[in-house]
């Protein structure tokens, strides 16, 4: 995938769209997930006077919107969510993972969410 290991944040955002984009309309579904995966969540501190202002937020929305592209990205990033909130490695920062729990559990309604994901968002 081009995303893999992409540090620039204007060509990193381009590429979200584009992999939200392919996402929509293909069914390679589980490769576009894991391409865009690893960037959750999204850890990034522009510099002063960016002058191309690519925002920690603009980041997050564009990988927001891959992890909900499809009912199975949704599987998937909700797994994965679960795993960084409960997970023994060095955990992602809370409100990163809440959101995403959060977002995906809103875009995709309750019933799509197995009884111990739903008991999982209802304990956080």
């Amino acid at each position: 995938s081009a995303l893999q290991g992409e540090k620039d944040p204007r060509c990193l955002l381009r590429g979200l769209r584009c992999t939200e984009h392919a996402l929509s309309r293909n069914g390679n579904e589980e490769i576009l997930y894991n391409a865009v995966s690893p960037y959750f969540p999204i850890a990034f501190l522009p510099p002063k006077n960016d002058p191309f202002r690519v925002t920690p937020e603009r980041l997050r929305r564009a990988l927001r919107r891959c992890l909900t592209a499809t009912p199975y990205i949704s599987y998937l990033a909700t797994d994965a969510a679960i795993v960084l909130l409960l997970g023994d490695d060095e955990p992602a920062e809370p409100h990163e993972a809440d959101e995403a729990l959060i977002l995906i559990a809103t875009a995709y309604r309750w019933p799509t969410l197995s009884s111990d994901k739903k008991k999982t968002i209802k304990i956080l």
